[in-house]
């Protein structure tokens, strides 16, 4: 049986005005429903879905004032944090 995530799972990512946005570890955030309705969807479509299933309201509305380096930077960490990397 899998375990809850502890809080040690959780992503911090403490944008560049001092606010905090917290978010599940990107990597198992999701059931396998989502991944399996989401597989053929552009990979920025699948970020995005996953993203709006796991952020509440205030969590969207902090990343929606992210400017596009910032938002780039945000992803970045959070697939870091899960051990994803993104190609070049």
């Amino acid at each position: 049986m899998p375990t809850k995530p502890t809080i040690d799972d959780q992503f911090e990512y403490t944008t560049e005005d001092g606010k905090t946005i917290t978010l599940p570890r990107f990597q198992g955030c999701v059931n396998a429903g989502v991944i399996r309705r989401i597989r053929y969807q552009s990979e920025g479509q699948q970020f995005f879905t996953i993203l709006e299933k796991v952020a509440d309201d205030d969590t969207l509305e902090l990343i929606d004032e992210l400017s596009g380096d910032e938002f780039a930077e945000f992803r970045k960490a959070w697939y870091k944090h899960s051990g994803i990397s993104l190609g070049e």
